[in-house]
């Protein structure tokens, strides 16, 4: 008897030893084929029998029974020294910690792990802040995680849409006579085509007859399948056994059936898909698009119901909100009475409620309050499979086409599967599309509610809306069975197949009128009557390969004998084998488009990045025009900014002699300009030396030196410097409205501490504080016009130098000062 043990152990030591005992209780002479499933394959996966004692060759000989399952490509070169990176970059900036590299201790084994989920993490924050969408809506991003794929230090990742990881396998043999374990299978989940096994080398089974084991035994795990002798009462014994399990089937057959029909009854009663009035929250935004020009109202009794109505081809549904779902709302044009409503038309609601499928809009239900009886369908934010074809803005290539086509032959095997059995009402306009570009098949059931109002629809949009209607459905005059509407859902497909690849309407109303388009269709000819496909068929499909396929599948689904059509399954099919057996979805197709477009999307991303660099630039300029840049990045850090003491900085003031004067015989433009000459001229002066502009005062200037960075002793030379170039350059100023007029300047100086820091919140400012600023503003109105006084101290200060030309004044009598010695800066020394 041959058969399979699956060891599932974490424990080495307690493997080693199974496998051991086994050998010896003469397990491992072909009866037994051993798998060892290990998640993260173990530092000696290829041999890990070695330990080191005597016992090594014995369970050498054991693990050739053996097979080791493990994630792929986890032993490699790549993850070995990814794990030791992991350790250097922790020893490093902002980590330091060093004590796994200085004991020789590598990153865990789950380090490659971690890796791959934060950059899985990342990449879907990129395309969330790429979007504009809610980062923090955890719903979101673990929807966008779905159907990724990146090559990580784990291998490849791919995503399934259940949100889990699809990993890679791979099996390890080690056959008689080698050295260590290799890879002999590899089993690859992720892989797009037929094969997901690959065969690396060839394996030799230790088994009695050299063939992999079977699944079960010839008798059975425990000899059940092999009838001892005399085992004719065993087998009565079994017969009246069967005989009473399928009594007691049969029992609850039955009364699953019983309790089926009582629950579809009280299903039925309880009418779930009834919307109370109160519980619908009608919103102001309207919803453009061409759903169903069948259901629109141009009016509406409520004042919580915003008017919607027809304009120029396009259609305003009602948007609200039910129970936390967005929702599309129409009105019913005719009265409908619950309570005289027929058991058919309740197992049809309640089939159309059920209905739950991924290419099928769900139903909401029924509003049947008189204040506005109404239809509510879920909303899909991309409008209707009409409004996409008709904007050119939105490029449908090949893939795309393809994936819309294939989401609606879903939907409608759905449909046809259900109680529903059809659609009957199929059109472009009665197809809708989501957020996330996936079609949804609207707008079925309950056709007699759905009927057109004749208060608002002329005939011609009525004509128009039939386009899509089976030839034989316009001539009928009698109700249709579910079998023969299936048949009709086919041709209106085939219909909309024509809008998707042609792009353009049906039918050319510019050439015919709808009501010439009918008649047509509905009297039999040949050639039989349809949308035109001969004259852009080259051009249209000259880039695709399979084009000349889909437009016989195409002309097939409208075949004017209904038997002749294919079915949905069939459509289905012909479409795995256009698209060469694969499953497209839009998200493949976004992915390609992505890529196409890479190149063009980084030059957008670097060009408004450069944008926004050099708007922070002018920012920070104003900024740093308002502030000391020091005091200017705190506060853009967000910290406080607390009040100094500066032991020593020099405090400039001037004022403009005869400023009162000027200003009487100027207008206050005037004035404006002039002071704003005048201060740029100062402004371009001071940016050449170590000094900070406080404040301007009407014609009052103040600068200081030493404060807000201390620069020693050298704020008193920078002030004197400064000075001078002021005083230099006002007797080159001209004044625009008074050419003549002479500009003299009064200057102050002095040298002591001061307090500084930032008042206000709203228009904040940097400002002085002390006796120091008093004192200076006493020299500067003590002083003499075209002449810089100073103080004694800023005297002494500049004296130490020796490269200033200094005069003593004498003594004066200084506001709440007393008498003072004062001097005057008068020049640069020459020879300095």
């Amino acid at each position: 008897m041959d058969a399979v043990v699956i060891l599932c152990t974490e424990n080495t030591a307690d493997r080693r030893t199974i496998l051991l005992q086994a050998a010896r209780a003469g397990l491992m002479d072909g009866t037994y084929v051993f798998f060892l499933p290990e998640h993260l394959p173990p530092p000696n996966v290829q041999t890990p029998w070695v330990t080191g004692d005597e016992l090594d060759e014995e369970v050498k000989a054991a693990f050739t029974y053996v097979f080791q399952i493990t994630v792929s490509e986890l032993a490699g070169a790549d993850v070995q020294a990814f794990r030791d990176l992991v350790s250097v970059k922790m020893a490093e900036a902002p980590w330091y910690y060093n004590y796994t590299l200085l004991n020789g201790i590598k990153g865990s084994d789950y380090s490659p792990f971690l890796h791959d989920v934060v950059y899985l993490y990342l990449l879907v924050l990129h395309e969330a802040v790429a979007e504009g969408a809610d980062h923090r809506n955890g719903t979101l991003m673990f929807n966008k995680a779905k159907g990724k794929s990146f090559r990580g230090v784990t291998g490849t990742v791919q995503v399934d849409n259940n949100g889990d990881r699809e990993p890679d396998y791979w099996v390890w043999d080690l056959q008689p006579g080698e050295q260590k374990f290799s890879v002999a299978l590899e089993a690859r989940l992720t892989t797009t085509d037929d094969q997901k096994i690959h065969v690396i080398k060839d394996i030799v089974w230790g088994t009695s007859n050299g063939r992999p084991p079977p699944d079960v035994p010839g008798c059975g795990f425990f000899q059940e399948l092999c009838r001892p002798e005399g085992g004719l009462g065993l087998d009565i014994i079994i017969t009246v056994s069967v005989l009473a399990v399928a009594v007691i089937i049969v029992a609850v057959v039955i009364a699953v059936v019983i309790l089926r029909r009582s629950n579809l009854e009280r299903e039925l009663q309880q009418r779930l898909w009834v919307i109370p009035y109160d519980d619908i929250t009608f919103s102001k935004a309207r919803l453009l698009g061409s759903i169903s020009t069948i259901s629109i109202s141009t009016n509406a009794s409520s004042q919580k119901l915003e008017t919607a109505g027809i304009g120029e081809g396009q259609i305003f549904s009602t948007i609200g909100h039910y129970k936390g779902n967005t929702v599309a709302i129409r009105k019913i044009e005719y009265p409908v009475n619950v309570s005289t409503m027929s058991r058919q038309d309740m197992l049809e609601l309640k089939a159309m409620k059920d209905l739950r499928h991924e290419n099928v809009n769900a139903f909401i239900g029924l509003c049947l309050d008189d204040r506005f009886p109404c239809w509510l369908t879920l909303y899909c934010s991309k409008g209707s499979l009409q409004d996409i074809i008709g904007n050119e803005d939105i490029k449908l290539e090949w893939m795309f086409k393809m994936s819309l086509i294939t989401d609606l032959v879903n939907g409608l095997c759905y449909i046809n599967s259900s109680l529903l059995r059809y659609h009957g009402n199929l059109k472009s306009s009665n197809c809708v599309v989501d957020n996330r570009w996936v079609l949804k098949v609207t707008d079925f059931g309950m056709k007699h509610l759905r009927r057109p109002s004749d208060k608002i629809n002329a005939e011609y949009q009525l004509l128009q809306g039939l386009f899509w209607t089976a030839p034989e459905v316009l001539r009928s005059k009698v109700t249709m069975d579910p079998a023969q509407l299936q048949k009709a859902d086919v041709y209106s497909f085939g219909i909309i197949m024509y809008e998707i690849l042609e792009r353009s309407q049906p039918y050319d109303t510019d050439r015919r009128t709808p009501k010439e388009i009918i008649q047509n269709l509905m009297v039999p000819r040949k050639p039989i009557f349809r949308p035109e496909t001969e004259k852009n068929q080259q051009n249209q499909y000259e880039t695709c390969g399979n084009g000349e396929s889909a437009v016989v599948l195409m002309k097939s689904c409208w075949d004017e004998a209904p038997e002749s059509r294919p079915t949905f399954s069939c459509i289905k099919h012909s479409l795995l084998t256009l698209n060469k057996g694969r499953k497209l979805n839009i998200v493949d197709n976004m992915i390609l488009m992505l890529e196409k477009y890479a190149n063009n999307l980084e030059e957008i991303i670097e060009q408004r990045t450069s944008d926004l660099v050099e708007e922070r630039k002018k920012s920070d300029k104003l900024l740093y025009r308002m502030l000391p840049v020091s005091i200017a990045e705190k506060l853009k850090r967000g910290s406080k900014v607390e009040a100094e003491i500066f032991e020593s900085v020099t405090v400039y003031f001037s004022d403009i002699v005869g400023f009162t004067d000027l200003a009487a015989r100027s207008t206050p433009i005037q004035v404006v300009d002039l002071l704003n000459d005048l201060y740029t001229m100062f402004d371009l002066n001071i940016s050449h030396h170590n000094v900070y502009k406080v404040e301007t005062i009407g014609d009052a200037y103040m600068v200081v030196s030493g404060l807000p960075d201390r620069n020693g002793n050298c704020h008193a030379s920078e002030i004197a410097n400064m000075a001078l170039d002021l005083l230099e350059s006002i007797g080159n100023f001209k004044v625009g409205h008074c050419p003549d007029y002479k500009m003299k300047l009064r200057i102050g100086l002095h040298t002591g501490s001061c307090a500084a820091g930032v008042v206000g919140k709203t228009m904040p400012r940097y400002c002085l504080f002390g006796d120091t600023v008093n004192m200076a503003s006493r020299m500067e109105s003590n002083g003499e016009a075209l002449k810089i006084h100073m103080s004694a101290v800023t005297a002494s200060f500049l004296q130490e130098l020796n490269s200033y030309i200094i005069s003593l004044r004498g003594e004066i009598e200084i506001k709440g000062k007393g008498r003072q010695t004062t001097y005057w800066l008068c020049a640069r020394n020459k020879h300095h």
